[in-house]
């Protein structure tokens, strides 16, 4: 079981998001097998607009819930399916969110959904993302909560990661 959470936040600029729907597309298309090998979920995920929406989506405040889309900038794609294609087709289709990024709640957001998953699967988490979260504290720690029920692999799109080399002896 994968899921594929692509970052939709402003940072990235219009050429980054158009390499990010891109990549999203080939990774989704590149997957493939039946029920019994791929189950694939896909979210978008930016972050909020105003400081009021910011503290509903943190928690900081004691009203009622915040709208995950609406408030916080969190998208559901697609949920797990086992159709690779309609999750290509979506992400083509996505609409940059332009926003902030709340990774935190990206994460949180995965590890919720990954009840939903097969329980014979082994589940990993995909992020692709610049590298500026809002907050790397809460950061931080929805990534080690995450980590305890799936793999969690961070993907950096920015001309500014640093990428070890790892070197090969035959």
């Amino acid at each position: 079981d994968i899921i594929l959470a692509l970052d939709g936040s402003g940072s990235l600029g219009p050429n980054g998001w158009n390499a990010m729907k891109e990549f999203g597309a080939m990774f989704a298309n590149a997957m493939s097998g039946g029920e019994s090998d791929i189950n694939l979920a896909v979210l978008l995920f930016s972050g909020p607009t105003t400081y009021e929406a910011l503290q509903r989506c943190t928690g900081d405040t004691g009203g009622e819930p915040p709208n995950m889309e609406t408030d916080c900038g969190i998208q559901w794609v697609q949920h797990f399916s086992f159709d690779t294609a309609a999750a290509a087709s979506a992400i083509e289709g996505l609409v940059w969110p332009d926003a902030t990024t709340l990774t935190s709640a990206a994460l949180a957001t995965a590890e919720a959904e990954l009840q939903y998953g097969r329980q014979d699967a082994a589940a990993v988490v995909v992020v692709v993302t610049d590298g500026h979260p809002m907050s790397p504290l809460r950061t931080f720690q929805a990534a080690q909560s995450l980590r305890a029920k799936a793999r969690l692999m961070m993907i950096p799109v920015t001309s500014f990661a640093q990428i070890g080399r790892a070197s090969c002896r035959e």
